[in-house]
């Protein structure tokens, strides 16, 4: 894990309000609390469905209509959420 203040800096540069970040290697879900809490959308890939429930917890995540998330391929989990 990484401090917030990575890709706060970051987004801030090279997003705007409303787009979306994509994180191919979500991990903790660092970059997509960064996202939201700077009203950007954020969509994260990760191979490791054991990150799930660490995500969904520092996103405060529970309900289906505020995380969509699918099976890929070779069992990658893709979670896509929307700026509140």
């Amino acid at each position: 894990m990484f401090p917030e203040e990575l890709p706060r800096r970051l987004i801030r540069m090279f997003a705007y309000v409303g787009e979306t970040i994509l994180d191919p290697f979500l991990g903790s879900g660092t970059t997509s609390l960064a996202a939201r809490n700077l009203s950007r959308n954020s969509a994260g890939y990760e191979i490791n469905s054991k990150f799930v429930p660490i995500i969904k917890k520092k996103l405060n995540v529970g309900a289906v209509s505020e995380a969509i998330r699918t099976k890929e391929s070779r069992g990658m989990e893709r979670l896509l959420f929307q700026a509140c």
